[in-house]
């Protein structure tokens, strides 16, 4: 697995998890905010990942931004620790 698909995959989880969040009728307002707020977050690292992921070929090391990024997920089973920033 590339930083790109492991990043990727993330966020996609991210996604779900803040989308099923706002399907819930009974959230108060400063919630549904951070949730939104979550999901622009989402969209942004996917922005990020996307403009990266053709700079770094297999064998390369992938950008400082792309490092940072994964970082937030070092706990995940899938973590690479080359990944670590």
């Amino acid at each position: 697995m590339t930083i790109t698909e492991f990043l990727q995959a993330r966020i996609t989880e991210q996604e779900i998890r803040c989308r099923a969040l706002l399907e819930a009728e009974l959230m108060p307002v400063a919630v549904r905010q951070s949730v939104s707020l979550a999901l622009a977050a989402c969209e942004a690292k996917r922005r990020i990942v996307e403009v990266h992921e053709g700079y770094f070929p297999d064998g390369q090391d992938p950008s400082w931004e792309l490092l940072s990024l994964a970082s937030a997920y070092s706990r995940h089973p899938d973590w690479n620790c080359k990944w670590a920033p």
